[in-house]
């Protein structure tokens, strides 16, 4: 069993993150200021992580971090930081810390986070795999990403071709540089097939040599060279060249390349890494795609759902993309009402991940309220269609009438529950309903 120890002189707050970790199976011991933390860090060697309050009576956390530095104790800190002091979470991170959340933490980030830190310590007493600094792993809950990414560290250390599937949006760079950050440092290069035009894929891929085509001023060693060690990514590898497809072939299967301009072979030892959102077997019968590359870049194959397949990972994407936007953007973390939660849940996401992303990044920056409700949502996520009257206007330019009919239809007609999604008092939303003329007659209190 894995043990933590969290350090808050808050009581409700320790109370509050005992009964959620013990709930998921890890011992916890909890300690009110940094003092104590230290007595019984001295005491107790079997600590496997510290969560900890930055500011605190008596001793704070930068304490705490000083004295596991001091007595070279390899134990992972979380630090639980006001957004006003992040600047100093992030100082302490640089000196040791793994990581930091900002106050009012959500379970599900919190959960995240304390997995992903004790993944990369190691269990049960072996070291774990190798994490890039820079990489944060992919926010899941759902059944199928969990067996994606058992899968992802049975083959990280190996060197077989992997092809990635998925729809647009869903995920398949995260997983490949998972498969990276979950291996020794080396190189991770990622070329996009439909970005480069055909003419000019083959040298960006596999270099050339000085003078073998004008312009060709100085040698070039290209992409594949580039991560020779590593990972070499390609990106929607459907939109690879036909007349390119051989040469990856080979690099493939003999693990060597000709640059343009030279009859001498680079050995490499390169992992290829393919994703694509096409039917490459279509593809096959087209004539656009060789068969034979096909079998050899599909070794082992990893196919992401699309995110409307598996709304289990929504709700924990919905807090860790509000805590990441509000990071990037430098404002303060919001919060998010019932309704509005509720609706990014039920909305099926034809963009997948990417575009809840971008809709929860908007809200935070657009949003005037310490909470993001269900009016700051994009029309197409809360799913009511432009109405207009009988002269073709808007019937009201801030759809409050689309927010109350939607808002009473998730309430099934109660205006209590209604009112409470939507933010305004009980009288205030009957009082609406009677001036659009709302369903009056066919409601509940």
């Amino acid at each position: 069993m894995k043990k933590i120890l969290i350090v808050d002189d808050d009581g409700d707050t320790r109370d509050i993150l005992t009964m959620l970790f013990s709930e998921d199976g890890f011992g916890v011991i909890t300690a009110e200021n940094g003092k104590t933390a230290i007595e019984i860090l001295e005491k107790d060697s079997s600590i496997d992580l510290i969560i900890s309050d930055m500011k605190m009576p008596v001793l704070g956390g930068k304490g705490i971090q000083e004295y596991l530095v001091a007595h070279l104790k390899k134990i992972p800190l979380l630090f639980i930081t006001a957004y006003g002091t992040i600047p100093d979470a992030v100082q302490t991170i640089k000196k040791g810390a793994v990581d930091y959340i900002t106050k009012p933490f959500k379970k599900d980030i919190i959960r995240h986070v304390v997995r992903r830190m004790l993944e990369t310590k190691g269990g049960e007493g072996r070291p774990g795999p190798r994490i890039s600094r820079r990489f944060v792993e992919p926010v899941y809950r759902s059944r199928a990403m969990t067996g994606i990414m058992a899968t992802v560290r049975k083959i990280s250390a190996g060197n077989a071709p992997v092809l990635i599937l998925g729809r647009s949006g869903t995920g398949k760079e995260m997983v490949a540089r998972a498969m990276h950050a979950l291996s020794p440092e080396k190189p991770f290069v990622k070329v996009n097939c439909a970005a480069i035009p055909g003419t000019l894929i083959e040298s960006e891929l596999f270099g050339y040599r000085k003078g073998a085509f004008t312009g060709a001023s100085a040698n070039f060693a290209g992409k594949a060279k580039a991560a020779d060690g590593g990972i070499l990514f390609l990106d929607e590898i459907g939109d690879l060249a036909i007349e390119v497809q051989p040469k990856l072939l080979r690099l493939i299967e003999d693990k060597s390349f000709e640059p343009l301009g030279s009859n001498t072979p680079v050995n490499i030892e390169t992992r290829i890494v393919c994703s694509t959102n096409r039917d490459l077997k279509a593809l096959i019968k087209a004539g656009t795609f060789r068969e034979d590359l096909y079998y050899r870049i599909n070794t082992i194959t990893i196919t992401i759902p699309p995110l409307a397949a598996r709304k289990e990972d929504i709700p924990p994407m919905i807090d860790y993309f509000l805590q990441k936007s509000a990071d990037a953007n430098g404002v303060p973390p919001k919060a998010i009402s019932d309704g509005a939660r509720e609706a990014l849940s039920r909305y099926e996401w034809p963009g997948n991940v990417r575009e809840l992303r971008n809709a929860i990044e908007r809200c935070v920056i657009l949003s005037s309220g310490e909470t993001i409700e269900l009016s700051d949502l994009p029309r197409e996520i809360f799913g009511v269609p432009e109405t207009r009257n009988e002269k073709g206007e808007d019937r009201l330019s801030s759809s409050e009438v689309e927010l109350i009919e939607e808002s009473l239809a998730m309430c099934a007609g109660n205006v209590t529950s209604a009112a409470k999604i939507l933010g305004v008092s009980r009288d205030t939303l009957r009082y609406r309903m009677k001036k659009y003329n709302i369903g009056m007659g066919e409601i509940t209190p």
